[in-house]
């Protein structure tokens, strides 16, 4: 026991890492702070990154890509029991090649920085998450798996499975997933119904039956606070909602109806929202479901959150307080948060200028000059960044921390299908050409490793994950998943997908599902909508 305050020990060097796994346990709204103490051990920075908010689980996330966490010694601290259960040990598969360590410099291939990149400002693209969190990574499958370790037919107490739907599913923890489901009623309706799944073994925690005007049910915990999940779906009559749900049992505890501009951004696990009723932005704290504080603004615009600031047209507002955020976004640069850095295009001379901007003071924190015809494709959840010109005749892979050049290849394709980047298994992917095929990269050195072609007698496939050890490839001709090895591209094993016009691959929960995504004919053999692949 200590008689000091919980935000007091967070901040003392002479804490210990036992202390720092009971504060994990009782106070969440400690985990970024925890995560970021020089004795936050692995293990507990890999609970923090698969249950924390969206700060700690950013924190974690990138200080594990940083030093990856070797074997557990024995009897080292765990999270206590209780609110908060004790994370598994992990360690590299055995074998294999472990998380490599981020480099913070150039890699000397022999070009320097800039020297043949260009970008535009209206040209900016954000491309999403190919993963729904970089602290999840698809379970290692080594040998060939099965599409029907487990099944699931439809939510249980809905009473009408065999007319279940799986409408969409989301990652919100390591081996959990959200899954919504439109269940058709005795008298013909349709209402949808929310569970939550292992993706392991497929047992069903818990499932519940949602208010039938939900829509557009998106079952993606937007925003996460003292272990409460908050969602967003559209509503039948056209504005969107904020649901409250407890975790433990589903239950809905509040429902707030908004008329929104953008979606909501999360900071904290608080959610900061553009509403058109009032034509305000306001933060809301999700526990009590009340405006913290609000600010009138004008014209359309969705806000945009970067760090501790708002940016709004040509105005910053502290999230804290709703206050002057003390400089004003320029009418000349345009703006996008990438990974959790802000990303500044502006125009200057004969190009233009980019690099990440201090969201505190509106400074560039590193910039390059560069001609005004390339995209800016940022690599997800790698802390990338591709800088590819139409007309230069390669293209660069910049390091968003310091601007650093990771590595330089041909010019990237306008198909954007292929690019995809994974810290876990050192490897990022580019389009060239026709952007049919891709370039895998080694993340250490920049070398080209191997090539992968993304269609196959003219069906696409695509990369759904990544471990250390393997790539899993979708789709393609005869529609399966295939292991590669990350290092090679050698195959290692296909699985055959159970019914090739009505099943997909993807990731949830760190494992890879099977889901029905087209209703199947009545003749069909009646498969479920749901098969675990293991």
């Amino acid at each position: 026991m200590t008689d000091l305050d919980p935000s007091d020990e967070v901040e003392a060097r002479e804490t210990s890492a036992a202390r720092l796994a009971e504060l994990t346990a009782d106070h969440p709204d400690l985990h970024a702070r925890i995560a970021r103490h020089p004795v936050a051990y692995p293990e507990l920075l890999q609970w923090i990154a698969g249950n924390g908010d969206a700060e700690a689980r950013a924190v974690a996330g990138r200080l594990l890509i940083e030093s990856p966490p070797p074997p557990p010694a024995p009897g080292s601290p765990r999270v206590a029991d209780g609110p908060v259960p004790a994370p598994p040990a992990v360690s590299p598969a055995d074998g294999g090649r472990a998380p490599r360590r981020r480099r913070r410099r150039a890699l000397g291939v022999g070009v320097a920085v800039l020297a043949v990149v260009a970008v535009a400002a209206a040209a900016v693209l954000v491309v999403p998450n190919l993963l729904a969190d970089e602290s999840i990574t698809v379970a290692e499958l080594t040998s060939a798996p099965e599409a029907s370790a487990w099944s699931i037919d439809g939510p249980s107490g809905a009473g009408a499975e065999a007319s279940s739907v799986v409408r969409k599913g989301s990652t919100v923890g390591q081996d959990e997933a959200l899954i919504s489901w439109d269940v058709t009623q005795t008298d013909g309706t349709t209402a949808p119904w929310i569970a939550l799944v292992d993706t392991v073994d497929g047992e069903e925690r818990w499932s519940v039956p949602l208010d039938p005007t939900m829509t557009g049910l998106a079952p993606a915990a937007e925003g996460q606070r003292a272990g409460w999940w908050v969602m967003r779906p559209a509503m039948a009559d056209g504005s969107a909602a904020l649901v409250l749900l407890d975790p433990a049992s589903g239950e809905t505890l509040t429902m707030a109806g908004f008329e929104l501009v953008g979606a909501p951004s999360t900071i904290d696990g608080d959610l900061v929202v553009r509403e058109v009723a009032t034509n305000t932005i306001q933060r809301w704290d999700i526990e009590s479901m009340s405006a913290e504080w609000t600010v009138p603004v004008e014209g359309e615009t969705a806000p945009l959150v970067a760090g501790a600031t708002l940016l709004f047209g040509t105005r910053a507002i502290s999230l804290d307080d709703g206050s002057d955020g003390g400089w004003a976004p320029a009418s000349s640069t345009s703006y996008s948060v990438v990974d959790d850095r802000l990303l500044g295009v502006r125009q200057g001379g004969e190009g233009v200028i980019f690099g990440v901007i201090d969201d505190e003071s509106g400074a560039f924190r590193w910039s390059i000059e560069a001609p005004s015809d390339t995209r800016l494709l940022p690599i997800p959840t790698t802390g990338l960044v591709a800088a590819s010109s139409a007309t230069a005749d390669a293209a660069e892979v910049i390091d968003l921390d310091d601007g650093a050049t990771r590595l330089i290849a041909g010019v990237i394709a306008s198909e954007l299908r292929g690019l995809f980047g994974s810290e876990s298994a050192g490897v990022v992917a580019v389009p060239f050409g026709d952007g049919t095929s891709v370039t895998v990269f080694d993340l250490d050195d920049g070398a080209a490793q191997f090539d992968l072609a993304l269609q196959v007698d003219g069906a696409w496939r695509s990369i759904i994950g990544a471990t250390p050890n393997l790539l899993y490839v979708a789709g393609g001709p005869t529609p399966g998943l295939q292991a590669i090895t990350a290092d090679s591209g050698e195959e290692q094993w296909t699985l055959e997908n159970p019914s090739a016009t009505s099943y997909a691959f993807a990731v949830w929960g760190g494992n890879v599902v099977a889901t029905r995504s087209t209703p199947l004919a009545a003749e069909s053999e009646p498969l479920a909508p749901l098969l675990g692949v293991q």
